[in-house]
């Protein structure tokens, strides 16, 4: 799964949207954005994407206890990403 996020300031998201599916049509991509403007949103979803998600977006950070390990989860709709960080 690839997170892409449509304010990227190196390559425009739809580029980058098009090089990873250059590289892997099958490729699972979740756009986020902030985007309001009704036009630039059917434009990312002919990008052909598994996702798009508004921000803001619920994230949940769990401390694990003395482990010096925290977790933080990304609510994506159907789709969560889970990220194991060392403190």
């Amino acid at each position: 799964m690839v997170i892409v996020d449509s304010s990227s300031t190196i390559m425009s998201a739809q580029r980058l949207i098009q090089k990873i599916q250059e590289n892997n049509p099958n490729q699972k991509i979740i756009l986020t954005t902030a985007e309001k403007e009704q036009d630039k949103l059917l434009s990312f979803y002919a990008l052909n994407i598994s996702t798009l998600q508004m921000k803001p977006f619920k994230t949940t950070i769990l401390e694990l206890k003395n482990s010096g390990y925290h977790v933080i989860v990304d609510d994506f709709g159907t789709d969560k990403l889970i990220l194991v960080c060392l403190s």
